[in-house]
């Protein structure tokens, strides 16, 4: 079992970039890191906000047909991930566009209208929802909501 200065340690590699692996004065060895991606904006330069209230991180491992292009959405949270498989074009409602493949880490654009276009697929990704209890995660344009947080779920 790791005691906690192993744990510590783990945690500062996890933050400094490629890092190989190495012995902890304990003897135990230590895992490589390597930083995919450090951003403060999201692929489209755009900036993202944490809500505020009770933080809710959720996963999902989402999957997309050949040829799948998905409905116009809106992340009101900050959204991450990675893809596994496939090629993915991501565009805005104003014409903004860009492409994963596998591999690719991904910030998602927040607040703002966008769809998926299946490329090559299968699509296969990994996301990650940086919400809070009460903020829906993903928005549709067809419910005819707001994609945007309150002001007042935005922390001061």
């Amino acid at each position: 079992m790791m005691n906690t200065r192993v744990l510590a340690c783990l945690a500062l590699l996890g933050c400094g970039g490629a890092a190989p692996a190495t012995e902890h004065a304990s003897g135990e060895s230590l895992p490589t890191s390597t930083i995919l991606l450090q951003t403060t904006t999201s692929w489209d330069g755009g900036s993202f906000r944490y809500p505020s209230g009770p933080a809710q991180v959720t996963a999902v491992r989402m999957t997309m047909t050949a040829d799948q292009v998905a409905p116009l959405h809106c992340h009101p949270v900050p959204t991450l991930g990675v893809m596994l498989a496939g090629r993915l074009q991501v565009e805005t409602a104003s014409g903004q566009t860009t492409v994963f493949a596998p591999g690719d880490p991904v910030v998602e654009v927040m607040n703002t209208w966008h769809r998926g276009r299946v490329l090559e697929g299968p699509v296969e990704f990994v996301v990650f929802y940086a919400g809070a209890t009460g903020i829906k995660n993903t928005v549709l344009q067809s419910s005819g909501e707001k994609c945007e947080m309150k002001p007042d779920e935005f922390p001061p």
